[in-house]
């Protein structure tokens, strides 16, 4: 039977040919193959070679090995002038430079570090924070401190202390600028709907382990809660508390299902 999944397009050949990974595969096939291929066909594999392009073996009707030699040849120099006009090309290729580097990797971390304070994730903020400040201190890039990245960065660093003011629930307020911020207020937003979820999770538990008919009233005022969620990071926030209200209408369910049948039987 002729494999049809080792099939790969030959660069030397230019078509397509079957790979094996051994030169003991590639003989087998031939041994288990030949007749039958044969007679559909009016030639059939009688050899195998290595192939410099594909690196792997190959089988061919072709007898000669004569001319298989010069083949391989061929493709043996053919490859090494591929090799090297690959290698002079990349030698042109320059270096980006560490400035440019540096100025990407502290973008990066902004970046990071925004979707990390949508997540409450304050640890993990506070090391994007940090690696930003490790790039102005020990790179001394002057022209960085001048960017306008750099009022990002300051913003992200106050936004982080508001953040963690309002999760340790304490009652001073932040500065009016920071009360302006739109990534603030979304955050602020976002807590007090998360609490709020939080606690219309444990009555919507109790109706549904009672089978309450309350229980559908309820589980919609609790999705149009947490629809409510926005910022960049609000689907990750939605997941988890979707996923618990799908839980309590599986135990609702259950529960009328075993009410139901309760009452059907004699």
């Amino acid at each position: 039977m002729k494999p049809v999944k080792n099939r790969i397009f030959c660069r030397a050949v230019r078509h397509t040919k079957m790979l094996f990974e051994t030169q003991e595969k590639a003989e087998n096939f031939i041994r288990f193959n030949r007749d039958e291929i044969l007679q559909s066909r009016r030639k059939a594999p009688c050899r195998c070679y290595y192939c410099f392009f594909c690196m792997g073996w190959h089988v061919t009707s072709n007898q000669s090995t004569e001319e298989g030699i010069l083949l391989d040849q061929r493709d043996e120099a053919l490859a090494k002038d591929l090799r090297e006009k690959y290698l002079k090309r990349k030698e042109k290729v320059s270096p980006i430079p560490r400035p440019k580097l540096m100025r990407y990797a502290f973008y990066e971390q902004l970046r990071l570090a925004d979707v990390h304070i949508s997540m409450f994730d304050v640890e993990k903020a506070e090391c994007c924070l940090a690696e930003c400040r490790r790039i102005l201190q020990e790179e001394e890039l002057e022209w960085l401190k001048k960017d306008a990245m750099i009022v990002n960065y300051q913003h992200q660093c106050a936004i982080l202390d508001g953040l963690r003011s309002l999760l340790a629930d304490e009652d001073a307020l932040p500065d009016e600028q920071l009360m302006k911020s739109s990534i603030y207020k979304i955050c602020a937003n976002n807590l007090s709907l998360l609490k709020e979820i939080d606690a219309s999770y444990e009555g919507l538990m109790e109706l549904a382990q009672t089978g309450s008919p309350q229980f559908p009233k309820a589980r919609h005022e609790h999705v149009t809660l947490i629809a409510k969620i926005k910022g960049i990071c609000k689907e990750q926030l939605k997941a988890g508390r979707m996923e618990r209200a799908d839980e309590a209408e599986e135990i609702y369910q259950t529960i009328l299902n075993n009410r139901k049948i309760g009452e059907e039987s004699p």
